[in-house]
């Protein structure tokens, strides 16, 4: 039914149509009961493509399984049993799969197939659609053959894998270049096996046809190059150089025919070449002039080599007929050589003595040759012979006289070398031979020849002692021994000198000239090699300090064999303390606790390393690091006291950098040591009060009071007492002077250290007990003496008063 139906008049009505799948159809009109129908009024579009696609597949592989996606048009609303199929004119196939996706397209799974381009078909419902050339399969592809190489015999086996093949027999064949392989067996849809045709050619395409399709690779085969083995005839391999001698050819891969066979010898072809056997020719030598020779053989396009294959015989020389030396003289000399093998013909014939040709050469006949010599500076001299590419030599024929020295300008100079020097001489050659002059083992910077007798060089830099001198011409060498020497070393200052004790930095030398570059330059700091040295130019060389503890030392430069010293140049920093590390920077009087000692200049290694506070050395003393000593604390009774750390020969002071606990006093008594009854000594306290005679013993107790006696001493006031006796760390007696005042302080020191306290003390106020004249006028002016106790052992400005009016006069009697 339609979807909806909408009258409009007695003839009209409009009908909005479902989606649907056939082909024509008939209309049915039902009004008020009664029934009209038309056939085949109407149809539904046929479904089209448009285009065709592939997730990433152009072409579908030969074996099928790709995916393809058909687009198009009227394939339905949903999916009412698609079909697509892959046709040719010889076949329908369907796909393996077909999944509708949507109105516009619809995907399909390929079947196998080997035919190039084909239509593709969908079917929806009873209607469908078709696009020609619309998808193709992979042609066959070929990755590998094994083996890539044949004998040209043929008739072996080699498997080619690639893919696209088949997945079955389609009519399937394969070809090595151009000829058809004898058999051909499909194994798999990546894989054949083939029998090898014979052939003679070099690198071959490959092709394998697999139905309608073709695939090929070039340059993947090739047949085997023919392999010169042996070259011999009954006398072996070496022939004489006139030539026609037949001579058989052992190789490989010439083929099962003669095809067009040819060799060649060298650059010339044999006069005859004649094809044997597979492994096996012979052929006629031309003349040759050569050594040793190669052989090359062509059977068909096929080329092979064989080198160094044969030689013919070199000319054997014997003597010359002219025995005498030839020195160098402008007169020329005729020499005949004689020997074997020189030729049948002038062929570019040369003779050379040593390295220098004749001056003319001529050939005379197969066995001798005769040369004009040239004149020379070398020795003793060979002669070589050169026929065509062969060569033959006889040694010590000639020889000329060596270069002889006499003198020389100059016979020291500096490290620097240059200036220039004339050596004197002979046999210095009768032309410039590119004459060189060494000093030692140098050469000269520059040489220029002036004459048979002379020669002018520019010294070369150098740091020897006495050196011999070489002259040079051509292969001739003339030397004198001990004729010239270079100036030594001599150091003038250097730029740092003061390093650390660690060593580790670098310090330029200011040396005198020693040379333009550095001999193995070496430096020493006193009895020490630096750690490196470095030249940097003629007056300086860079030496990397090693670590030392020495004061001041001298400095030795060495360039080559040259050495140069001078004293009191350098020296290391001393140590020096920056701070001490300790729990307490205070320390009790007897403390023997550990603390460590920071500073700089320590030394890299234990070098005797100790530690002293003020003028004692600690109980021990341990090298820690370059920064760092270890030490234990010896008692004392100093207040702040310098450290000093010596390490071998240097020492290092901080001042005020430790002190020890000042005395500290707690209390004070009376009393002493007294007979009793029975003889027996005790002892006496009491309160801390004092009689002002004074000579009576006080006990003050405290800490911090040394260890031992360090001439510990007591003071009342501002009185020492008459005599300090030390008891213990913690208590000390004095015998108490004579005094008048109230409290008083006490004060002990021990060494250097002092405590105090106040208010520890006292002494006896004066009492009263009578006076002399107890009543007076009222007009005063009359002695009254007063008795009592405490009035002191002198007089201290003792002043009376009664009630509260001062005496005119007092006067002083006694205590």
């Amino acid at each position: 039914a339609c979807e909806a139906s909408d009258w409009q008049s007695d003839t009209s009505l409009h009908c909005r149509h479902p989606g649907g799948l056939m082909s024509s159809h008939r209309l049915m009109i039902t009004a008020a009961g009664g029934v009209g129908t038309l056939s085949e009024s109407h149809s539904y579009d046929a479904p089209t493509i448009r285009m065709k696609g592939g997730l990433g597949l152009l072409n579908s592989p030969s074996s099928g399984g790709g995916t393809i996606t058909v687009i198009g048009a009227g394939f339905g609303m949903f999916g009412s049993s698609v079909q697509a199929r892959i046709t040719t004119e010889t076949s329908n196939r369907g796909c393996e799969a077909s999944s509708w996706l949507s109105e516009t397209s619809v995907r399909c799974r390929t079947a196998s197939g080997n035919s190039g381009c084909k239509a593709v078909a969908v079917t929806v419902g009873f209607q469908a659609g078709s696009a020609t050339m619309a998808v193709s399969y992979d042609l066959p592809s070929i990755t590998l053959v094994v083996p890539a190489n044949q004998a040209v015999r043929g008739n072996a086996s080699f498997s080619i894998s690639g893919s696209g093949f088949g997945i079955e027999q389609y009519c399937l064949r394969a070809s090595a270049g151009w000829t058809q392989a004898e058999a051909t067996e499909w194994g798999s849809d990546t894989g054949l096996v083939c029998l090898m045709p014979r052939g003679l050619a070099s690198t071959l395409p490959v092709m394998v046809t697999s139905g309608l399709l073709v695939g090929t690779t070039t340059d993947l085969m090739s047949y085997d190059a023919p392999i010169v083995w042996a070259v011999w005839d009954v006398d072996g391999s070496n022939f004489p150089g006139q030539g026609g001698v037949e001579i058989m050819v052992n190789t490989s891969s010439l083929g099962t025919f003669d095809a067009s066979l040819s060799a060649r010898s060298a650059g010339s072809a044999c006069e005859m070449t004649r094809w044997m056997s597979d492994s096996e020719l012979s052929c006629k030598l031309m003349i040759g002039l050569r050594g040793t020779s190669f052989l090359a053989v062509t059977a068909g396009i096929l080329a092979g080599t064989g080198t160094e294959a044969y030689s013919f015989d070199a000319p054997t020389l014997a003597e010359g007929t002219d025995g005498s030396n030839n020195t160098n003289s402008p007169t020329r000399s005729e020499t005949s050589i004689t020997g074997l093998s020189v030729g049948m013909y002038d062929s570019s014939l040369q003779v050379r003595l040593s390295g220098t040709a004749c001056e003319a050469s001529e050939w005379i006949s197969e066995v001798e040759v005769s040369c004009k010599v040239a004149s020379g500076i070398a020795g003793t001299l060979r002669a070589a012979v050169t026929v065509g590419e062969r060569a033959g030599s006889v040694t010590e024929l000639l020889s000329y006289d060596i270069s002889t020295l006499v003198n020389m300008s100059f016979g020291n100079r500096p490290g620097t070398g240059g200036g220039l020097t004339t050596i004197i001489g002979a046999a210095f050659a009768t032309a410039d031979y590119s004459p060189g002059a060494r000093v030692g083992v140098t050469s000269s910077e520059a040489t220029a020849w002036l004459s048979e007798t002379t020669v002018v060089c520019t010294a070369a830099g150098g740091v020897g002692a006495t050196r011999r001198v070489a002259v040079t011409a051509g292969l001739s060498v003339g030397t004198i021994t001990e004729i010239a020497s270079y100036d030594t070393a001599t150091i003038r200052r250097l730029e740092s000198d003061n390093a650390p004790a660690a060593g580790g930095v670098l310090a330029p030398i200011i040396i005198g000239t020693v040379s333009d570059f550095g001999y193995t330059d070496r430096a020493r700091l006193g009895a020490t090699a630096c750690e490196a040295t470095a030249w940097v130019e003629d007056t300086t060389v860079i030496c990397k300090i090693a670590a030392g503890l020495e004061s001041t030392l001298r400095v030795v430069v060495t360039a080559g064999v040259v050495a140069g010293s001078s004293t009191e140049m350098m020296s290391y920093n001393v140590p020096a303390v920056s701070s001490l590390k300790s729990t307490l920077y205070n320390r009790a009087p007897f403390s023997s606790e550990a603390f460590t000692l920071s500073g700089v200049s320590f030394a890299t290694q234990d070098n005797t390393a100790w530690a002293r506070l003020g003028a004692s050395a600690a109980e021990a003393s341990v090298w820690v690091s370059d920064s760092s000593v270890s030490c234990t604390l010896t008692s004392a009774f100093r207040s702040s006291l310098s450290v000093v750390v010596t390490s071998g020969g240097g020492a290092g002071t901080t001042t005020e950098a430790l002190s020890f606990d000042a005395v500290t006093l707690f209390s004070t008594v009376t009393g002493g040591v007294e007979e009793d009854d029975d003889g027996e000594n005790v002892t006496t306290t009491s309160r801390a009060n004092l009689p002002s005679t004074g000579s009576v013993s006080i006990t003050i107790s405290g800490a911090s009071m040394a260890v031992v006696d360090y001439s510990t001493m007591a003071r009342l006031g501002s009185s020492a007492c008459e005599a300090s006796t030390w008891v213990s760390e913690s208590a000390l007696v004095c015998r108490a002077g004579a005094g008048n005042v109230g409290t008083l302080r006490v004060a002990v020191t021990a060494g250097e250290l002092a405590g105090t306290m106040t208010e520890a003390t006292s002494y006896d106020a004066p009492t009263l007990s009578n006076s002399r004249r107890v009543n007076v006028p009222a007009t005063g002016s009359v002695r009254v003496t007063v008795v009592g106790a405490a009035f002191g052992m002198t007089t201290y400005t003792a002043a009376g008063r009664v009630s509260s009016t001062a005496c005119e006069t007092s006067a002083w009697h006694s205590d």
